[in-house]
């Protein structure tokens, strides 16, 4: 493998891993990190290195969603450094993001992006409140998804049951990109498909091409068992059912296992004890106090989400059927002509 880094700025840096000669290359966007660095090393470049697939990689110094002025000279140079070859753009999270937003600039000629955002700009998506604290800090000017042409051929990737699943609703409402909708694993779907064992086959599946869905779905069905990440979504979304048992047992599996967050799986844990009368066995893990107020917090913002989605669905069904919709698909064709 042969690396060079292609660009290098105060807020980004990219990385260029010639891994064979295959026209196939992954641009790739970060996701979000704790404490961003440009110096480390983009973390998708050991997967797709060690599968001969070509690869670059883009990192920022800082969460700001690859929105800073700089990114229109990262994106010259990785089109630059990739002349010639078949650019597929890959990212996750504020990564996936940034693979739609950038698209066209970059000339992909497909993506695939997991749990992406429409935008943190709560003008645009006034229900996404995870990263507050970065979206005050960003001057929106390279916000773009509902600006650019449709993007015609790629793939999103999302749980339809989080808040995610808002974000796609609006995403496909301007770019009909193949919905792959995958249950029970919540914001963290790579760590979920990975503890399943089935994420190098979904990836280079839609990558490199040949992904086989119905024999993708058999086997998601029979790893998602392994996964501590799918047990804890699907206790939280039988919790919210009242199917207080079968929340017990899936919480229960959830903690056999491996889980991202044991706060999050103790308070899940608790409310279901508590829910089935079992006081005592709850207070054992997290005080009555303490989970009250988080069990509060997180069926608030659950039921705003649910309202929120409905809402939007609801509101895009009214509009396709209605009159001024289809009398005014000339001119949107028109408009979006115009933008290219």
């Amino acid at each position: 493998m042969i690396a060079r880094e292609i660009f290098r700025g105060r807020h980004y840096r990219a990385v260029h891993c010639h891994v064979s000669n295959d026209p196939l290359v992954v641009v790739n966007f970060e996701f979000w990190w704790p404490t961003p660095s440009i110096e480390d090393q983009p973390s998708a470049e050991a997967f797709f290195a060690a599968r001969g697939i070509n690869f670059v990689g883009i990192r920022g110094a800082h969460n700001d969603w690859f929105l800073d002025d700089e990114i229109l000279d990262v994106v010259a140079a990785v089109r630059r450094a990739t002349e010639g070859c078949r650019r597929v753009g890959y990212g996750g999270s504020m990564g996936g993001f940034a693979v739609i937003n950038f698209a066209h600039d970059l000339h992909l000629d497909s993506l695939v992006a997991v749990c992406p955002q429409f935008s943190i700009d709560r003008a645009k998506a006034p229900f996404e409140c995870r990263w507050a604290e970065e979206a005050a800090t960003i001057a929106f000017r390279h916000d773009k998804i509902a600006l650019i042409p449709p993007i015609q051929d790629g793939y999103l990737i999302y749980d339809p049951a989080s808040i995610d699943a808002a974000h796609a609703v609006l995403i496909r409402e301007y770019h009909p990109l193949v919905a792959v909708p995958i249950p029970f694993t919540g914001h963290d779907i790579l760590r979920a498909l990975g503890q399943a064992d089935v994420l190098e086959e979904l990836l280079i599946g839609l990558i490199a091409g040949g992904f086989d869905r119905p024999t993708f779905v058999r086997r998601l069905r029979a790893g998602r068992s392994r996964s501590g990440v799918c047990w804890l979504c699907a206790a939280e979304a039988r919790l919210r059912l009242g199917h207080l048992r079968a929340a017990l047992r899936a919480i229960l599996a959830a903690k056999d296992l491996t889980v991202p967050d044991p706060v999050r799986a103790d308070v899940t844990h608790a409310t279901i004890l508590r829910r089935l009368g079992r006081d005592v066995e709850a207070d054992a893990i997290i005080p009555a106090p303490v989970l009250h107020a988080s069990a509060a917090e997180g069926e608030s913002s659950s039921s705003r989400l649910e309202a929120r989605i409905g809402a939007l669905e609801a509101e895009l069904a009214m509009l396709r059927a209605s009159t001024s919709w289809r009398l005014t698909k000339p001119l949107r064709l028109l408009g979006r002509l115009l933008r290219r």
